[in-house]
Formats: C-alpha cells, sequence, structure tokens
C-alpha cells in the first residue's frame, strides 16, 4: 500500500436534490456524505473536501498508473475512518434528517439528537413546552423555517409529479400520433395492393390517391379447333377391259 500523507478532518452531509435516473429533479432532497481532508502541515490553506461517493469509485486494474495508485491509497485510508463515522450516524428511516436544513447549526443538531430529535417532522410534532427545554436559542424561529421548509419541499414534490404527468402525457401523445401515421400509411398500401388485383379482372377502379382504368379481357383459354371427319380410304379406280386380255 502506499504512503498517504493526508489527514481527514471530519465527515459531513450536504443536502442535494434528488434526481431520478434520468437526471430530472423529483422535488424531493437527499443527504450524501462528504469528507474534508488536507496535508498535515497545510490545514489553514489546503483543505480539500470532496464526496466520499466520488473517492470510492477507484479501479484496482490499473496498476502501473501513478494517478489510480494515488487515488487508490487514498481511498484505502479514508475508507476505515468514512466507515467507523457512518457507523454513528445512521440516517433515520423516515422523515427529514435535521442535516438537510441549512438554517440549523451543527450544535443545535447535536443537541437536537441528544434529546432523541431526528427529523424535522418530530421536531415539529413536539410541543412549545417540551422545545422550551431543550434550551436552544431561537428555537421558535427553527420551529417556523422547518415547517416552512417542509411545505416548500411538499410543493416542489407536487410540481415535479405535474411535470413528470405532462411529459408522460406529451409522450403519450407522440406514440399516437406515429401510429396514426403507420395506420395511414399500411391503410394505403392496402388500396394500392386492391386496385392492381382488381385491374387484372378488367374492371375500372379507383383507390387511394391514384386512377387505374384498364380494358383488358380475361382470357379463357385457346379456341376449340373443328372436328376432323372420320378416315375414309380413297375408291380403286377400276380396270380397263382391255387389260383383261394378254397380248399374243
Amino acid at each position: 500500500m502506499e504512503a498517504v500523507s493526508i489527514r481527514v478532518l471530519e465527515f459531513f452531509q450536504k443536502a442535494e436534490k434528488k434526481r431520478d435516473i434520468n437526471g430530472n429533479d423529483t422535488g424531493e432532497v437527499e443527504l450524501t456524505d462528504w469528507v474534508r481532508y488536507a496535508p498535515p502541515g497545510q490545514l489553514d490553506r489546503a483543505v480539500i473536501e470532496d464526496k466520499v461517493s466520488r473517492l470510492a469509485r477507484v479501479g484496482y486494474n490499473a496498476v502501473d498508473n501513478p494517478a489510480f495508485a494515488a487515488a487508490r491509497a487514498r481511498w484505502d485510508f479514508i475508507k476505515p475512518l468514512y466507515e467507523n463515522w457512518k457507523a454513528g450516524n445512521e440516517l433515520p428511516v423516515t422523515g427529514t434528517p435535521l442535516a438537510a436544513a441549512n438554517f440549523i447549526r451543527v450544535e443545535q443538531a447535536e443537541e437536537m439528537k441528544r434529546k432523541g430529535i431526528r427529523t424535522l417532522e418530530e421536531l415539529l410534532e413536539m410541543s412549545e413546552g417540551a422545545c422550551d427545554k431543550l434550551n436552544i436559542v431561537g428555537m421558535r424561529e427553527i420551529r417556523a423555517q422547518a415547517r416552512r421548509f417542509l411545505e416548500a419541499q411538499d410543493n416542489n414534490r407536487f410540481a415535479a409529479s405535474m411535470k413528470a404527468r405532462d411529459e408522460e402525457i406529451a409522450n403519450l401523445r407522440i406514440q399516437l400520433e406515429d401510429m396514426r401515421e403507420m395506420f395511414i400509411r399500411q391503410k394505403d398500401a392496402d388500396n394500392r395492393r386492391d386496385d392492381y388485383v382488381a385491374a387484372g379482372s378488367g374492371n375500372v377502379v379507383t383507390g387511394g390517391s391514384h386512377h387505374i382504368s384498364t380494358s383488358v379481357t380475361q382470357w379463357e383459354g385457346p379456341p376449340e379447333e373443328p372436328e376432323k371427319p372420320a378416315y375414309q380410304p380413297a375408291p380403286k379406280a377400276p380396270r380397263s377391259k382391255k387389260s383383261l386380255f394378254k397380248k399374243k
């Protein structure tokens, strides 16, 4: 393993727009894991922030490539630290995580988590008296912003669903138009075929966008030959009387 000269400062999360497989905004927010690190002795001027998922996409086949080797070594160094951090920072199954709200400071979110509050929904479900006991400055304003944040999310989700519906309807219209054109072309082809078939019977036919006229007479076979008379042998000529006597 190649030596890595970096120091991991912290892992954190960023709220980003969630997109579908086509890259369209779904109107929802998802959290992505990030890491902040820097070379030792340069923590005040060379701090790097990078998405953990990007760092994890390293290949192990290009062994002769120095850039790939450095990327693998960096991830091999960061990976166990990330896994340890991730084990204690699992995202809630339901609801909007506190880290998704940029109006809640880190120390405020940590205090809420210590009191068992993990999502914005749970924060809004608390009574005023319970919120006052949290001893967090500006809690009323935080709750008001959380309510507006969730309402905006609902509006974005609704707008995204309406956009998806409109796109689906537009695609269906295109498909129907394509099917209509295919039907017209097939119908025209059938008409042409019927016209050519009918033309062989000597009829005048019209169909589609063309006109066929013909005076072809249907062939009824070769003409009949007249019957030949029965064979009769020709009559023999009678012999002359002179031929009955021999010359002496």
